[in-house]
């Protein structure tokens, strides 16, 4: 004979309906029921009561006098309905998020299978991997509220094939749609400011050309990499540098190739009238090498004759008061953190080679 505790989870695990009073009893219940009716009224939950109420097996949820908590279709909100916290694993189907909700919380649809979604005019944000692996995902409303997508938001959401964005968004997180691998179409909206880096890491084959918003202000080129092409109708300022925009053709990018083992992908931008490639993806070991070892030599610089010298310094110049007052002149944010300088420049004699390198100072394993 069992323990009686042993003997009450044996129970609940074979239960299609539950009601609880003590919300942690949940992380015991090793296959949850399909509805949980949970009337514990005194504690605030921490992430993981969130994380079990997500997952598989979960329908429905439903919250009975909680001050912190409320639920409406099975979906867990705050108790004032302007965070939406958790929607159940199994949900299928379209989900409308009611109005007055303001925020998508932390993996608050992770791994669901909803199908589509519409979001109400007064959201605002899109919280971390708040629908990452949504692998049925295809189609997204989302309203004209939201200015923001976060950081690994809709990753993994191989359903997705076409993305709209609205005109009111400005800032495109990390990673926001990484790994939607059957992504063709992305139509950006005019008046996008930021798309972070990997934003748009796809991978996906079949990535039609991608029209960039004159109004963006920072762009990574990590981002559609498998694209046809990048357009843009003017060179925008401050996120390519002009004289490079205008002198790169071609020719540097066959010769980075050349140079550096010619495994280094390369998507195509047209900017005003002109083609540049921009270097994404280096594919082999050889390149790599290259590339970190002698970036003076391989670099994209020296592809258009120009020489380059890095000074890994910035941080502690940066972070002394000249340098404090520096950023505040540039317009530099506080929270930016410097790296290195870049020093670029023609060179007035032959190129030097290395010297050899002393015995004992570099092991070869």
């Amino acid at each position: 004979m069992g323990f009686p505790a042993q003997k009450k989870m044996n129970q609940l695990n074979t239960l299609k309906y539950v009601e609880v009073q003590d919300v942690y009893v949940l992380l015991s219940i090793m296959h949850p029921p399909k509805k949980i009716v949970i009337t514990d009224s005194s504690r605030f939950w921490n992430i993981d009561v969130l994380v079990a109420l997500g997952r598989t097996g979960i329908q429905e949820i439903e919250i009975r006098n909680n001050k912190y908590y409320t639920s409406e279709d099975g979906i867990v909100y705050t108790k004032d309905k302007k965070k939406l916290l958790k929607c159940p694993s199994e949900r299928t189907g379209h989900i409308v998020i009611p109005d007055g909700v303001q925020e998508i919380g932390r993996r608050a649809f992770a791994n669901s299978k909803v199908e589509s979604i519409t979001f109400p005019d007064s959201m605002r944000k899109i919280g971390y991997e708040a629908f990452v692996h949504c692998i049925k995902l295809n189609q997204i409303d989302f309203g004209s509220g939201i200015n923001e997508i976060g950081k690994t938001a809709f990753e993994w959401c191989s359903a997705l094939t076409v993305m709209k964005l609205p005109q009111q968004i400005k800032k495109i997180c990390e990673y926001a749609f990484k790994n939607c691998i059957n992504l063709k179409k992305v139509i950006l909206n005019d008046g996008l400011k930021m798309i972070d880096c990997g934003a748009f890491d796809t991978h996906s084959s079949n990535m039609e050309s991608v029209k960039l918003p004159k109004s963006l202000k920072y762009f990574r080129p990590d981002n559609f990499d498998t694209a046809k092409s990048i357009i843009l109708d003017e060179i925008p300022k401050r996120v390519f540098a002009k004289q490079l925009v205008e002198d790169c053709t071609l020719s540097g990018v066959e010769a980075l190739n050349r140079m550096a083992g010619s495994s280094i992908h390369a998507t195509k931008l047209e900017i005003a009238g002109k083609t540049v490639y921009l270097p994404c993806v280096v594919s082999d070991k050889k390149a790599m090498t290259n590339l970190l070892m002698h970036p003076e030599r391989y670099g994209e610089s020296y592809a258009l004759g120009v020489d380059s010298c890095w000074i890994h310094r910035a941080r502690e110049v940066f972070d002394s008061e000249e340098g404090k007052e520096l950023k505040k002149q540039w317009g530099v944010p506080d929270e930016y953190i410097g790296i290195g300088h870049c020093v670029l420049g023609y060179r007035d004699c032959e190129y030097p080679t290395a010297k050899p390198r002393k015995e004992g100072f570099v092991i070869h394993v």
